[in-house]
């Protein structure tokens, strides 16, 4: 499985939506990372949409791992990250300064959300990378399975949206 972030399309055009956008940047994976990537983005006055595997935002953190768990030396990050990585879950009304290894991934996952918003960027979920179509080494035409999750938490593939 190859994972991409931050790839360069031009005109967006999913299948599966209603709407359509042109696009300077398509992310792949709303993981914190992803999302990072896509504020960044926006900072440098681009336009930019997430394609998300899944079904929600913050990869791991947004699944339940604790913002500080996996990061013992909070002073060696840096950047977005330094601002951003102690407040993650803090949304959380049942969150007290005793409970902070017990975050509620909701509550991260809500805070992704609001950045999210708070930059106007956009996130296509249930969708998977199938195919890319390259033109002089760059990324032409993005290839997406539509692939909700069944009953069991199984992603399936319905259908195909096209990013270009």
């Amino acid at each position: 499985m190859i994972a991409l972030a931050a790839i360069p399309c031009k005109p967006i055009r999913a299948a599966a939506f209603s709407d359509s956008a042109e696009v300077d940047v398509c992310v792949y994976g709303a993981t914190p990372s992803g999302i990072l990537a896509a504020i960044a983005v926006k900072r440098e006055n681009r336009s930019v949409v997430i394609v998300e595997p899944g079904r929600w935002v913050g990869g791991m953190l947004g699944a339940g791992l604790k913002p500080l768990q996996d990061c013992p030396n909070f002073a060696a990050t840096g950047g977005m990250t330094h601002k951003i990585l102690p407040n993650l879950g803090a949304s959380d009304p049942t969150l007290d300064e005793s409970s902070l290894g017990s975050l509620n991934p909701k509550a991260i996952r809500d805070d992704f959300l609001a950045l999210l918003e708070k930059h106007d960027i956009k996130v296509i979920y249930d969708h998977r990378i199938a195919s890319c179509e390259l033109q002089r080494g760059a990324i032409k035409t993005a290839i997406f399975d539509l692939a909700p999750f069944d009953e069991l938490g199984c992603p399936i593939t319905c259908a195909v949206s096209i990013i270009s």
